[in-house]
């Protein structure tokens, strides 16, 4: 079987879309969510600079401020924590807009930073292969017979305020704007490419556009975008849980706030069920889903409680999203980065407990267990993998993963022992292409209709820092596909022996050649 035996793996694993059926069939999508299992929500706005979560009273749009946007850095970072989902931030309650809308003045390319971060968040979803959600409120406090401040959701304490300033038991206080946030949601979902699911906010109201006439105009123009609300009248097909826990999808008690929800218990349109959490830990301070600001730069949930609560949504079928806030340079915290990195260790470390049978063996595969990646994403295609034993078929959906060599690494191809089938859609094609930077990268796109088998093949990094005396590593590995008539190509490969000095990098390559039936 394939194995990572250190650090990253320089793999791209792609194929070809297929074209888009006329009916979606929303049973499957939910299982496709379902196996996404663990996303990373991201607020970034206003309430990053006010340090508290609702800022209220900010007309001057030069509070919005970074001095950076990294979303590459949010995206690879929870990535690697075996993240399949990132759901930004669109707009919230104060009504600033994070993508460049036609609908007001009050967005972020009107702002000191000038840019979309949308169109940047979907940019580094694309190039890193994962999925893009949204957070959307639904209300606005600058919309017409809006009460600026104020807030409901279900068991709220009426007249209570909280630390930014927020009254509690104010119903509808985001006003009345049915074709704004119908326009705003038709710019959201016709400009910024699939939305696996949209997360709507209803703590200022529905806007005027109640949540059944809001699920019918997001299926009218993504059908397969799912759908939830965090609270108000049942709709859609995704229970959210603001502050909730894992729990069974029949359960009410794991939704958070829309536990309390009137008809959250009777309604049966729910596919899968969602719970969110902030990382940072600390309660009572003013902002705890938002940056709050260096004095709480050491408040983190721990990456023990973290990786529990992540058993418990694989346990129920459940998807965990957990709140992970940037700061004002547009970086995630260093302690969230420390933390996230160690819960991707627990994650994996899980995989070789996790083995799960999916069906028949594939028609052309040896005898053994059909396993489906759960997306074609670095941490999804590889957990399946190291799941496979000899003789199984990996299943790798539809999208792209580019796994890169790190520095001061070269990369070996050891023999495993293992045959493993690669089963996905499009044309059969394998290039392996190695240069002497330590660069291999290996191109797959499996037959269609027909299993791409890749017998023995594992990668290994071996470093080559100078202190090390000597490190041998020898490549040999037969690459073949089945179902095709026998041709055959050379390809080059990595045979090292590496013998750096304490003194010198420098080391001395030599090379094998492997053989690709195609």
């Amino acid at each position: 079987m394939f194995r990572i035996l250190a650090a990253v793996w320089c793999v791209i694993l792609s194929v070809v879309s297929a074209a888009p059926s006329a009916e979606v069939d929303m049973a499957k999508r939910a299982e496709e969510l379902r196996n996404l299992k663990f996303g990373m929500f991201i607020p970034w706005s206003l309430s990053t600079f006010s340090g508290k979560d609702e800022t209220i009273g900010a007309k001057d749009l030069s509070l919005f401020s970074p001095t950076g946007c990294d979303v590459d850095q949010w995206v690879s970072v929870g990535k690697d924590a075996g993240m399949g989902y990132f759901v930004f931030c669109a707009k919230h309650c104060d009504g600033f807009c994070l993508w460049d809308t036609k609908t007001t003045d009050r967005k972020v390319t009107r702002s000191p930073w000038g840019k979309d971060v949308l169109a940047a968040a979907r940019e580094a979803c694309n190039r890193h292969g994962v999925k893009m959600a949204l957070y959307y409120e639904e209300g606005d406090w600058t919309w017409p017979g809006a009460i600026e401040g104020g807030a409901d959701w279900p068991g709220a304490t009426k007249g209570a305020k909280y630390p930014s300033g927020l009254i509690a038991g104010v119903p509808q206080a985001g006003g009345i704007n049915p074709e704004v946030k119908k326009a705003q949601l038709k710019e959201l979902l016709t400009q910024y490419g699939p939305i696996e699911f949209i997360w709507f906010d209803h703590a200022l109201g529905d806007g005027g556009l109640d949540h059944k006439a809001t699920v019918a105009f997001v299926k009218s123009l993504q059908p397969g975008c799912f759908v939830g609300f965090n609270s108000g009248e049942p709709a859609g097909e995704l229970r959210l849980g603001e502050g909730g826990r894992p729990s069974a999808l029949d359960d009410p008690s794991g939704a958070g706030v829309n536990r309390k929800q009137k008809g959250t218990a009777e309604y049966k349109g729910y596919l899968v069920a969602e719970f969110v959490k902030p990382i940072q830990s600390a309660k009572g301070q003013p902002a705890r889903w938002f940056y709050s600001g260096p004095e709480n730069d050491d408040k983190v949930m721990s990456a023990d409680d973290i990786f529990e609560l992540y058993q418990g949504a694989v346990k129920f079928g459940n998807i965990f999203s957990l709140s992970v806030a940037p700061d004002r340079g547009g970086r995630l915290r260093e302690i969230d980065v420390r933390t996230l990195r160690e819960v991707g260790r627990q994650i994996r470390a899980l995989a070789p407990n996790r083995r799960e049978a999916a069906g028949p063996p594939a028609t052309g595969s040896p005898t053994g267990n059909v396993i489906q990646a759960a997306s074609g994403t670095q941490a999804d295609v590889q957990a399946a993998i190291d799941l496979a034993r000899d003789g199984d078929t990996v299943v790798i959906p539809e999208g792209t993963t580019t796994w890169k060599v790190p520095p001061g690494y070269i990369a070996a191809v050891l023999i495993d022992g293992k045959a493993i089938t690669l089963r996905g859609a499009g044309m059969v094609k394998t290039i392996v292409n190695v240069d002497l930077e330590g660069q291999l990268v290996l191109h797959v796109k499996a037959a269609e209709g027909k299993p791409f088998r890749i017998t023995g093949l594992a990668m290994k990094f071996v470093s080559i820092e100078p202190q090390l005396l000597a490190i041998r590593a020898s490549a040999t590995a037969r690459i073949r596909s089945t179902g095709t008539r026998n041709s055959t190509a050379t390809r080059r490969v990595i045979r090292s022996d590496v013998r750096p000095t304490r003194s010198s990098n420098r080391c001395t390559l030599g090379t094998t050649r492997v053989t690709a039936r195609a």
